[in-house]
């Protein structure tokens, strides 16, 4: 038989594993339901140019070369749309 410490720590062993698994699998999904759900470049009211001093380049969003996540297709490192945030660092 078991004892009662035994059975304890095997339980706090088994938890911490299943959430572990259950935090990958959430991170994994978030990205994947983000990708899933960017906006069209009209819905970001995405423009070619940049504005005033904001351009994609300098986006959080962006990634390099022509990417964006948070709009659809391609977007031009000089351009600029409604989601821009400034890049840190």
């Amino acid at each position: 038989m078991r004892s009662a410490s035994k059975t304890t720590c095997d339980r706090r062993r088994t938890l911490g594993w299943l959430g572990a698994a259950i935090l990958a699998t959430t991170a994994g999904a978030c990205s994947t339901i983000t990708s899933l759900f960017k906006a069209s470049k009209q819905e970001a009211n995405y423009q070619n140019m940049p504005r005033a001093g904001q351009q994609c380049a300098g986006c959080s969003h962006f990634i390099p070369p022509d990417g964006c996540g948070r709009v659809e297709g391609p977007v031009s490192p000089n351009g600029w749309c409604r989601f821009w945030s400034a890049r840190s660092g």
